[in-house]
């Protein structure tokens, strides 16, 4: 029963980042280089990113 339980959650933690990449690169972008491009950086620091 632990296993699927293991199973259950990398399944979601997949699906939660999949989601959050697909909001960052393609949704809130614009919104937040309007919004607070003076604090963003040109490139993105990815590894920063995926590790928080």
């Amino acid at each position: 029963m632990p296993i699927f339980y293991l199973k259950l959650y990398f399944c979601t933690l997949l699906a939660f980042f999949a989601i959050d990449m697909v909001w960052l690169v393609l949704v809130a972008r614009g919104f937040y280089q309007k919004h607070l491009g003076f604090l963003m950086r040109s490139t993105p620091n990815w590894t920063a990113a995926i590790l928080f």
